[in-house]
């Protein structure tokens, strides 16, 4: 997704931009309530899919490594789960 962002989205990317990609995920999350799951996979797959995508849109426009951010995330949870 990183590669794909730098090489579509211009230099010039405002902070305002960053509210419209957080809308566009609390979008995609309250039509990912609607969804029967998991009745529907298709269409959870392509809505998590967007949502996913406007997430790593915004990591890339606050200059945050998403797989890093992943990755710290990840080992959080497991030292949470192995207590």
């Amino acid at each position: 997704a990183r590669k794909t962002l730098e090489r579509t989205l211009p230099k010039d990317i405002k902070s305002q931009d960053r509210e419209k990609v957080r809308e566009e995920a609390a979008q995609g999350l309250k039509r990912l309530k609607k969804i029967q799951m998991p009745d529907d996979q298709a269409q959870t797959e392509t809505e998590l899919g967007e949502i996913l995508f406007c997430l790593a849109k915004l990591c890339y426009l606050s200059k945050v490594d998403p797989e890093e951010a992943l990755r710290k995330a990840t080992n959080r949870y497991m030292s949470f789960c192995l207590k």
